[in-house]
């Protein structure tokens, strides 16, 4: 399942990176009515499953979020959800599909295949973006990790307050590297999880670097917001 939905949905991410940049408008509606409708099925599988709604569906994982605004996104571009997607969306959520944790419930199919399209959607939108001529800019990348810390402290206050593990950081989910780092205690699995961001917005910002080099690379002369220079639109 893993395996045939990653190819899939490179596929499909390849064919919609090609369509943004003749018709970024159309490609993004689309794009935006396939992440509501995969939002919209997993909602259906956790409300059929009986499980607790707040344990499950509030927006506090951050792929959660980021699909939230993923499809905000798609329908009107701007720059600071752009660089959030760019730096904190698209590692986290292709961290989520090498590494997927879904929940058990008795319609799994159609809750996995809404996992999968909706965590490639998160990977797609700033890729989108990209293609349509709108660089990332580089300098955004500590002001990301530190929009990435506030939402983490107030996630986990929220976590302790009502007994649950949004962002995972009362527990590892199971299956996934994170677990041998909480073997170790408390403090360095929290330690780990700060690093991996770090590492996420550090890599990410080596690509916004590498793109700002190759300008030609993505530039799309259709496209309003693109620089006809070639530099990234800050």
């Amino acid at each position: 399942m893993q395996a045939v939905s990653l190819a899939f949905w490179g596929y499909f991410g390849a064919c919609a990176v090609a369509g943004a940049r003749r018709r970024p408008g159309r490609a993004g509606r689309m794009l935006c009515a396939l992440l509501a409708l995969s939002m919209a099925v997993t909602c259906a599988c956790v409300i059929q499953s009986g499980q607790s709604l707040v344990h499950t569906l509030l927006p506090l994982h951050l792929c959660s979020l980021c699909a939230l605004l993923a499809a905000a996104f798609y329908l009107h571009p701007t720059r600071g959800v752009y660089h959030f997607l760019w730096y904190l969306g698209m590692p986290g959520a292709a961290l989520a599909l090498l590494f997927p944790s879904v929940l058990q419930v008795p319609w799994q199919a159609p809750l996995e295949a809404a996992f999968f399209s909706t965590h490639a959607l998160i990977v797609l939108s700033p890729l989108w973006h990209a293609a349509g001529g709108t660089l990332p800019a580089p300098a955004a990348a500590p002001r990301a990790l530190a929009q990435c810390n506030l939402f983490a402290a107030f996630v986990y206050a929220v976590d302790r307050l009502l007994g649950i593990n949004y962002l995972f950081l009362l527990a590892a989910p199971p299956g996934t590297p994170l677990a041998f780092f909480e073997s170790l205690g408390r403090i360095p699995y929290l330690l780990s999880l700060e690093a991996a961001a770090a590492l996420c917005v550090g890599a990410m910002a080596l690509a916004a670097r590498g793109l700002a080099r190759r300008p030609g690379t993505w530039y799309n002369p259709l496209a309003r917001d693109s620089d006809p220079s070639g530099n990234a639109v800050r």
